[in-house]
């Protein structure tokens, strides 16, 4: 009986490792701190890639359902969102701060992230790729992407935003939360620059402050949305969410005196 439970625990020990160490929801842990705290325009484009990186990945998986052949005979079987996610997070970095040791440090916890999935038998090596290579190629568009983003109007993007946010959730409605989640990010981020104008909490206990009052936040629309089987509800909850990562909690922080506002109408977004 031992044998047999030791190898059970083995073959389930790459998944939970993975889970454990690129569970795809600590980001969204992660980078609305650094919204908030650190680089607002740094942590907006990782919010909004890492919502559309789980959207591209509903959107496939129902596109191929499982046990579709997909390349060299292999079953498709869905591609593993943590080694997409962690893709997209450590390599969308390595431009940004464009450090060698960064760099050497990221490649190396991507490559531990697709040999965990690898030695995972749920998935294919064509799932493996095709998560990897569809990571990367969310980084290469964001990227290019970002010079138009930066010499447009201000009213553009926010059309723009709200227009994506609809279509993406009529494309595809099992992915509504992240679709009004991007809606919100982009909607919110936008009369955030504009409006309301955050700074950066002062010092590390306002950090703290803002943090904790940020998160808590995010938790209680979460358990207040956590029941909606709509998707138009569940599309709602996740602009709600969305707007309150970007614009409402950066404007409880000044009610609050955690922050303060910047004193001229500047757009953040080219800074």
């Amino acid at each position: 009986m031992m044998p047999f439970l030791m190898i059970s625990v083995l073959s389930d020990l790459p998944l939970s490792l993975l889970n454990i160490f690129f569970h795809p929801y600590i980001y969204f842990i992660i980078i609305p701190v650094i919204y908030w705290c650190f680089h607002k325009q740094l942590g907006f484009r990782l919010l909004f890639i890492m919502a559309f990186s789980f959207y591209v990945n509903i959107l496939i998986s129902s596109i191929y359902p499982f046990d579709t052949s997909v390349l060299l005979d292999q079953q498709f079987s869905g591609m593993p969102i943590a080694f997409q996610s962690a893709v997209v997070f450590w390599g969308f970095l390595i431009p940004e701060i464009s450090d060698r040791r960064y760099t050497i440090t990221a490649s190396i916890i991507i490559a531990f992230a697709g040999i965990l999935a690898f030695l995972d038998p749920t998935y294919a090596t064509a799932d493996i790729l095709y998560a990897g290579v569809i990571g990367f190629f969310l980084i290469f568009i964001l990227y290019r992407s970002l010079d138009w983003i930066g010499g447009a109007p201000d009213f553009l993007l926010l059309g723009v935003a709200v227009l994506l946010g609809l279509c993406l959730f009529l494309l595809e409605p099992q992915a509504a939360w992240f679709a009004g989640l991007l809606l919100g990010l982009s909607a919110g981020f936008d009369i955030e620059t504009i409006k309301n104008r955050m700074r950066y909490p002062p010092s590390f206990l306002s950090k703290l402050k803002a943090c904790a009052a940020g998160l808590a936040g995010a938790v209680i629309l979460l358990l207040l949305f956590g029941f909606a089987t709509s998707p138009a509800v569940v599309f709602l909850s996740g602009i709600i969410l969305g707007f309150w990562i970007t614009l409402f909690a950066p404007v409880l922080f000044i009610k609050m005196a955690f922050s303060k506002r910047e004193g001229g109408i500047t757009s953040s977004r080219k800074s």
